[in-house]
């Protein structure tokens, strides 16, 4: 249950805010079989809390994370396509953040990955 409320809210926070932000889509065929992996319990462990898993299923893995000044999300693709992973598409919104009466923008992508 609180992996479809993530999923859901990942859904409804891409499709709401997605008229507001760039947005990169990608379609992939893959013929990768089926295997467990655990990638939720991985991810933390390998690249720090930088990388949030929303979603994992034996065919689905949504991540989530900030990629400004660490690559850990990226390399949190790379790792997750070892285990047969293509991305199915990209999302970007931007989120606003005040520290000492400065507005930050950094950019939070939600990557959509099967096999």
């Amino acid at each position: 249950m609180k992996n479809l409320l993530r999923v859901t809210l990942a859904i409804l926070c891409t499709a709401v805010l997605g008229s507001y932000c760039s947005s990169v889509l990608a379609q992939v065929t893959s013929n990768t079989t089926n295997t467990n992996t655990n990638l939720t319990a991985t991810m933390p462990l390998k690249f720090g809390f930088d990388v949030n898993v929303l979603f994992e299923s034996p065919n689905t893995l949504i991540l989530s994370g900030k990629s400004e000044d660490n690559n850990n999300l990226w390399q949190a693709v790379d790792f997750a396509k070892q285990f047969g992973y293509k991305i199915d598409a990209v999302s970007q919104v931007t989120e606003s953040e005040v520290i000492y009466k400065t507005r930050y923008l950094s950019p939070v992508y939600t990557i959509f990955l099967s096999k």
